[in-house]
């Protein structure tokens, strides 16, 4: 059985595709291009609230929700509804292997200031990557017939920002 596909390519990629190699590499390396991403090369970071930002060992998953307030904008006449974009606010989670080596998670639940916060995507890129400052939760659970667990939830505390900008 013979297969055929045919392939549409967009005029801004045969651009891409008729550049010399060493050109759309280092598009691709400075993020022009970008990448779809695996989960395996991504790496936390968190402070205690007081201390530098240490890898969170053993986390396996994480999650960043970037969300805004909005408002009603109606005015007499109108027939369909406008709104108003207010607030940003940014929240997250992270779970993984309990590691009761590391304090970072305790400390920072615990502390009076908020910690801060780094996610790298992709550890090989060490030049981006998104931060903030946030107020952390933790919740750890274990039972006799399985491993243990950490997860925590955060609510961030100002801007969520990404390098490069």
């Amino acid at each position: 059985m013979l297969l055929s596909i045919t392939l549409v390519i967009p005029e801004w990629l045969e651009f891409v595709f008729s550049m010399p190699h060493w050109v759309s590499s280092l598009l691709f390396f400075v993020g022009v291009l970008g990448a779809t991403l695996h989960g395996r090369g991504s790496v936390v970071y968190m402070s205690d609230g007081t201390n530098a930002a240490e890898k969170i060992t053993e986390a396996a998953e994480w999650s960043i929700d970037v969300d805004f307030d909005e408002e009603p904008d109606p005015a007499v006449g109108d027939t369909w509804e406008t709104r108003l974009k207010g607030l940003f606010r940014w929240s997250g989670a992270l779970s993984g292997n309990f590691d009761d080596a590391q304090d970072t998670l305790w400390k920072a639940a615990t502390a009076t200031t908020t910690a801060k916060f780094y996610l790298y995507p992709d550890s090989a890129q060490t030049g981006r990557y998104y931060y903030g400052n946030i107020w952390p939760k933790l919740s750890v659970d274990g039972s006799v017939t399985s491993k243990e667990n950490f997860s925590v939830t955060f609510e961030g505390s100002g801007q969520l920002a990404k390098n490069p900008a």
